[in-house]
């Protein structure tokens, strides 16, 4: 209460009597916070202590509790209205006690709180310890036997046991065991306990075992346990029927003791746990390498249920890792006769159909395809071997590469039309169900099997093909989900022809073909990486103009920087075509070198991407340098090839244009006149950051001659590269940027 500009502490003014009557109404963990309030305030908690001295004979030493102990422990949690505080000591008669006989004295503290909570503390006594088990069932028991107790320990919800002895072994599952409203139990510190058994099919939602230092060994039965918390030596676990657990810790601090490691006990107990949302473990626990320890059958076991791209990773942790992943090999020798004319026929369906009759594990066939044994050496180059890798994620990965047979040229055909029912009854037995395919090495032998093993795969979403060297034409029709389609480094490609509805991602590696692209308006991540230049086909302005349309919905970009350079000295003008780039939000310009033409090409592009957000400029002077021919033509951007002041004017803002990364920079003068033209025209830029050859990264910043020595104090490491009139300075700031990558890094490697 506050009565003007004073603070009345009305609670404080009570009287102790009043004061304890109030805290005693607390849960006894929060009745003794209250201690910490004032000095006055650290005993009110405290309840009443009373001092019990009874005696049971000599036999308390073999552990024999009878019924006087169950009445007067009775009468002790007979309210709860209040706490209290209760000490008890059992052992001989005072006259007859001696120091002989001392370790069979059991002194110990108990404390009720009024929220149904009962301590005790068995660390006041000094008796010799002594190793023990404990055993406490708190099972359902009959109606009889529940009745009996209903009037002592029946309603307990939380029992703290601290500093349990072996004279406690028989006592305290006496005491507990029906108490089947029971949620929380906590031992500490209970030195000489060596075996835990705890068996519970009623409430118990947590259970914390401390600083045992002894302990060997836990078996748990809980089922609706929530909480496990364990601190102290490594013990052997026995977790079972502990499927409510959501939160654990295991904090082995104290080391694995004197018990005996055992790996695959402590991957039961992860696995005992794998369903948790909060865990505490030992670091040390890792660092042993559980899962290697496990023989190899195991492991291979575990990687089996891994998508096939990740269990392939796993090659890479060490020599022993390297061949586990790989499935186990089946050779298959059958023979066709006449493979060489790539009549496909019904035998090779139902092999390949039983490959991949389940996804159940990885697995890994050999197939070769050819003429009888007796006549292998006249005909080798009609003889077919493929290696067909099936993951558990219905992928399958088709390698042809391990024949070396010589290189012809053929066409490639997939059309995934839906199928009448018929068609797709006959075949849901074999691909029907198959979402991820990936060719590589396809080869002229094949140029027929492939469209007729994969036509009716209705539910593809993903097809790479990758090194399909006597590839000359691709053609893919679909109209179901196809999302992702990769074409890489296929040498002799000419023409590609796609028509894909639902197309998402298209990344394309290698020469420039002919492209034809109909029915793709849902791609938003397209790759154009012609780092092999044109190839063998005629430069054709019309048909790059037709691809860009086709693709000009995309958010994301990967563009060769020469192709833009091409396509502006045939006389291409980027700002008067009936398109944009109007959703591009990030590109990514590939290229060998930075000259003045590629400079004024990527300038007259991005006039027309207008929300561009984040532009990545990757110069590789191991690249191919594709060199421009001359092309006759009289018109091209206004401003090309005219000085920098020139082409400055005429390049629109980059309102949107807050990224910028340019890598492989050697501080050129077209280099740093494209720094600068984007330090110009990118009004909202927040970071612009360049990168050696070497890896060395910087923040850019522009900085007037006057300014410069101002802004560079406090950098602990810094250039500053004059400009071209030494009119301001680009201050290069030392910072790391690894994080900073497009999208299609790793595809371009």
């Amino acid at each position: 209460m506050i009565m003007g500009d004073k603070k009345l502490d009305l609670i404080s003014n009570l009287p102790d009597e009043i004061l304890r009557r109030i805290v005693s109404f607390l849960p006894l963990k929060l009745a003794v916070r209250t201690s910490i309030l004032s000095t006055r305030w650290r005993s009110l908690w405290m309840p009443s202590h009373v001092n019990l001295d009874f005696h049971l004979g000599y036999d308390i030493a073999h552990h024999e509790i009878n019924e006087e102990v169950m009445q007067i422990i009775g009468k002790f949690l007979g309210s709860y209205n209040a706490h209290k505080l209760w000490r008890l000591y059992l052992g001989p008669p005072e006259i007859e006690k001696s120091s002989s006989i001392a370790e069979d004295e059991l002194t110990f503290l108990a404390t009720m709180g009024v929220d149904k909570e009962l301590h005790l503390d068995f660390s006041e006594g000094r008796q010799m310890r002594s190793n023990f088990n404990l055993n406490l069932d708190l099972t359902c028991p009959g109606l009889g036997s529940h009745a009996t107790t209903s009037g002592s320990f029946a309603s307990l919800k939380t029992l703290h046991l601290r500093s349990v002895t072996h004279l406690a072994e028989n006592m305290a599952p006496t005491l507990f065991s029906n108490c089947q409203l029971l949620e929380s139990l906590k031992l500490v510190n209970c030195t000489g306990l060596q075996c835990l058994d705890i068996n519970v099919d009623t409430g118990l939602k947590s259970l914390i075992v401390m600083d045992c230092q002894n302990m060997a060994d836990i078996t748990l039965s809980a089922p609706n346990l929530q909480t496990f918390m364990y601190r102290g030596v490594l013990p052997q676990f026995h977790l079972k029927n502990v499927s409510c657990l959501v939160d654990a810790m295991l904090d082995f601090r104290d080391g694995p003791g004197d018990s005996h490691f055992d790996c695959e006990d402590l991957l039961s107990l992860l696995a005992s746990i794998s369903n948790v949302e909060i865990l505490t473990l030992s670091g040390w626990l890792l660092q042993l390498d559980l899962i290697s320890s496990l023989p190899d059958d195991i492991l291979r076991r575990v990687v089996s249920f891994l998508p096939l791209k990740l269990a392939v990773g796993t090659s890479i942790l060490s020599t022993r890792w390297q061949s586990l992943w790989m499935p186990s090999h089946v050779n298959l020798d059958f023979n066709l006769g006449n493979i060489a004319r790539h009549e496909t026929n019904k035998e090779v369906m139902q092999i390949i159909g039983k490959f991949l009759g389940s996804y159940n594990a990885h697995k890994l066939w050999r197939l070769y395809l050819g003429h009888p044994q007796s006549g292998k050496s006249s005909r080798a180059e009609d003889e077919l071997t493929f290696l067909a890798t099936m993951g558990v994620d219905k992928e399958l990965h088709l390698d042809f590469s391990e024949c070396q047979q010589l290189t012809r040229n053929f066409n490639l055909n997939l059309e995934l039309s839906c199928p009448d029912l018929g068609s797709h009854a006959k075949t849901s037995g074999s691909f029907a169900s198959l979402k991820t395919l990936q060719l590589r090495s396809v080869t002229h032998l094949a140029e027929n099997m492939v469209p007729t093993l994969f036509s009716n795969c209705q539910l593809l979403e993903s097809l790479k093909l990758v090194n399909c060297t006597g590839l000359q034409c691709l053609e893919i029709s679909v109209d179901t989900g196809l999302k992702s389609l990769i074409v890489m480094d296929c040498q002799n490609i000419a023409d590609i022809t796609l028509s894909a509805p639902k197309l998402q991602t298209f990344k394309y590696r290698g020469v420039l073909p002919q492209f034809h692209l109909k029915n793709v308006s849902c791609l938003v991540d397209a790759m154009l990486d012609f780092r092999d230049g044109p190839g063998y086909n005629q430069f054709d302005c019309e048909e790059l103009l037709s691809l860009l349309a086709s693709i000009a919905n995309v958010e994301i970009l990967t563009l060769s920087g020469w192709l833009l350079q091409w396509l502006c000295s045939s006389g291409m003008i980027f700002s008067r075509l009936d398109f944009q780039f109007n959703n591009l939000k990030e590109l990514w310009w590939i290229d060998s070198l930075i000259d003045r033409p590629k400079r004024d090409s990527l300038s007259c592009f991005l006039n027309i991407c207008p929300l561009l957000e984040k532009l990545f400029i990757d110069i590789d002077q191991k690249r191919k340098c594709i060199d421009c021919p001359f092309f006759h033509h009289y018109w091209h951007e206004p401003h090309l090839w005219m000085d920098y002041t020139a082409v400055r004017s005429c390049a629109l803002q980059l309102n949107h244009l807050k990224i910028v990364k340019m890598v492989g920079l050697t501080n050129k003068e077209d280099e740093l006149l494209l720094m600068d033209l984007l330090l110009c025209k990118a009004i909202s830029l927040k970071s612009m950051i360049v990168t050696s050859p070497e890896n060395h990264s910087w923040r850019v910043l522009k900085i007037p001659g006057s300014q410069l020595k101002q802004t560079s104090r406090g950098q602990r490491k810094h250039i500053a590269i004059a400009s071209q009139g030494k009119e301001y300075f680009y201050e290069y700031i030392e910072e790391d940027s690894s994080r900073l990558c497009p999208a299609h890094e790793q595809m371009c490697l």
